[in-house]
């Protein structure tokens, strides 16, 4: 019997991005569910919900700790529509949380508390609840596997928008800040779906403890999306702090060991 997720149905539908085929099946599928949240109108493609945002933030939205997520979101959309290229691992939360605290309070006229909500809602991640409703759900691992990755997510994008967002009470902001938020940590989101991918950790046993298998690892992820450029950046997952709090069912001993 088939299992719909809110309309989708499960069955046949697994992307076979990381499976045996031909090369070209493989170049055709690596980038088929690649989702670039940097690029111009990226959004706008699958839904209004960039629109919707950019339409309703104003700066008075940093002075209430209820609504300052809506003005990070706004600023991010409107900042990064406006340069529509990726602009870096470790973005998100280095160079551009520094730029909208110190560089833009000038411009937005943000007030003490406003950045100090501005500061809170960083350290809360707002993305954060789309990320834990992936890793909770194991049909959703096994329609998205590479949902943490801008490499697998239009699908997931999709399905947020149309059915997720309803489904699991999320909001826009949550998940326009999930979508830069792992665009911006690739290194941790590859680390979070080897935990999540049993087929990875049995080729990789030991990917998230010792360098050389990380490097075989790494090697080998290149290989089967050689067209995604971002990954090329990627040299660690083994020191790379994860997310807290992970709801991971973890079998291989060399992984499990690293969180004793």
């Amino acid at each position: 019997m088939a299992l719909v997720v809110k309309g989708l149905d499960l069955d046949g539908k697994l992307l076979n991005l990381l499976n045996d085929g031909s090369a070209n099946d493989r170049e055709r599928d690596e980038m088929r569910d690649y989702f670039d949240v940097f690029g111009r109108n990226g959004l706008r493609k699958i839904s209004d919900l960039d629109e919707r945002v950019l339409t309703n933030w104003s700066a008075a939205d940093a002075e209430r700790p209820e609504t300052v997520a809506r003005f990070v979101a706004g600023v991010l959309l409107d900042h990064t529509r406006r340069s529509a290229r990726s602009l870096g691992l470790g973005w998100l939360d280095r160079r551009f949380r520094r730029w909208l605290l110190y560089k833009a309070t000038r411009k937005f006229r943000l007030s003490r508390a406003a950045r100090a909500n501005v500061r809170a809602i960083f350290e809360q991640n707002p993305g954060r609840a789309v990320h834990d409703l992936y890793l909770h759900r194991s049909d959703l691992q096994m329609e998205f596997p590479l949902a943490l990755l801008p490499v697998g997510q239009k699908r997931f994008v999709e399905w947020l928008c149309n059915f997720g967002r309803q489904e699991a009470g999320l909001t826009d902001e949550q998940i326009i800040w999930f979508l830069y938020d792992t665009a911006s940590n690739i290194a941790v989101g590859v680390g979070e779906t080897y935990l999540v991918r049993p087929e990875w950790q049995q080729q990789f046993p030991g990917a998230l403890a010792s360098r050389t298998e990380e490097r075989r690892f790494l090697r080998w992820l290149r290989g089967q999306l050689p067209d995604w450029a971002a990954l090329r950046e990627v040299k660690h997952i083994r020191c790379v702090p994860l997310r807290e709090r992970l709801p991971f069912c973890i079998g291989d001993p060399c992984v499990a060991q690293i969180f004793t």
